[in-house]
């Protein structure tokens, strides 16, 4: 069985409910080096307004959107890898990589 693809082109999209859902995530850092990570998989963006404010000059365009799935905000170890969960960071070949701290207490 012949499967045909047709790739999108960037002028195909007029409306951002045609875009195929993609998933969001969102990183956070401090001052002091800690990190943590939430993820919003599958959004499907169902539509989108417009609107301009004349008092503080605000612009703002809103969408809204349903989502598959939300991965909870974890701790991210800056070493590469994600405490707490299953997703790596780093080389993306699914190997865990170890910090020298790792290394000296196994």
């Amino acid at each position: 069985m012949r499967v045909m693809v047709r790739y999108v082109e960037p002028g195909d999209i007029e409306y951002s409910d045609q875009l195929f859902p993609f998933d969001v995530t969102v990183f956070l850092k401090n001052d002091y080096g800690a990190a943590s990570s939430l993820h919003v998989l599958g959004v499907e963006l169902l539509n989108e307004s417009f609107s301009m404010g004349i008092d503080d000059l605000a612009l703002e365009r809103v969408y809204t959107y349903i989502a598959l799935g939300v991965r909870r905000m974890k701790k991210f170890d800056m070493s590469g890898r994600r405490i707490g969960g299953e997703i790596e960071a780093g080389g993306g070949d699914g190997k865990t990589q170890q910090s020298e701290s790792d290394e000296r207490h196994p």
